[in-house]
């Protein structure tokens, strides 16, 4: 005789699996599974968690399950920068230098985000750069603050010759931590000095990803802090935008001590 049990409530089990993701502040999502959820541990392991802007995305990403994803790929007739922070992306070379917004502000002092879309339409009318969405639009509030011009701190050199680990290099930014001798560096990545360089040598530089894909969060992240929240807070009016000030009204009615005499 068989029987069909119908109607029941999905539930998840305990394991080791479960203590570990206790020991680092993680429980499982409804309906998931082991090796999924030791995967998202692993994650846990190879960022930070902190406080700060990528401490906090990353936190909310693990504990949601999300992951970023790409949303813009940028490519040019020339090396270029670019920088996206609340104020909007940044494109830098030797023929533009332009910002394009990430959100306008309506008559009634409100943020209306700009979708994802918007913004490659705006870069394919620039004179240097174009722009394709490979991914789903969005708005343009998840992508997160970022920049393709990078650094490498203390790279350690042992010998004479080197193929760093990226191209475009830019030239003029290394530093090291001693003396060294002569030597020669390539935006390939190629660095030969003329002779072995002394025990404990390291190297600070910088380079340069171009063409470049913009990083979007599927949880937009925004803090009061942002260095350029300013440029983005007061309408032309002078008067806050009404997301500010409804965030700092929700501050000072949660901690008093915002409160002075």
């Amino acid at each position: 005789m068989s029987v069909i049990l119908s109607n029941l409530e999905q539930v998840n089990s305990t394991t080791y699996v479960d203590l570990l993701g206790v020991l680092l502040g993680l429980e499982r999502l409804p309906g998931e599974l082991s090796p999924a959820f030791l995967n998202r541990i692993y994650q846990s392991l190879q960022g930070s968690r902190g406080h700060e802007y990528v401490g906090l995305l990353n936190e909310i990403n693990l504990q949601l399950g999300l992951s970023l994803e790409t949303s813009v790929s940028i490519s040019g007739n020339q090396p270029s920068d670019v920088t996206v922070t609340p104020a909007g992306v940044h494109l830098h070379n030797e023929t533009e230098d332009l910002t394009i917004p990430l959100l306008t502000m309506d008559i009634n002092d409100l943020w209306q985000w700009k979708m994802i879309s918007d913004l490659v339409n705006s870069i394919n009318q620039t004179a240097t750069f174009q722009a394709q969405l490979p991914g789903e639009d969005g708005l343009a509030l998840q992508l997160i603050r970022q920049k393709n011009v990078l650094t490498v701190v203390d790279y350690p050199l042992e010998g004479q010759y080197f193929l760093l680990g990226q191209t475009g290099i830019l030239l003029g930014t290394e530093r090291f931590n001693v003396s060294v001798p002569s030597y020669t560096l390539g935006q390939d990545g190629k660095l030969r000095f003329v002779q072995p360089l002394p025990p404990g040598a390291r190297m600070t530089y910088q380079y340069r990803v171009w063409p470049y894909q913009l990083v979007a969060s599927p949880v937009g992240v925004l803090g009061l802090m942002e260095p350029d929240l300013a440029a983005i807070a007061v309408a032309d009016n002078g008067r806050l935008a009404y997301q500010v000030r409804e965030y700092v009204q929700d501050i000072m009615r949660t901690d008093r001590s915002y409160w002075g005499k």
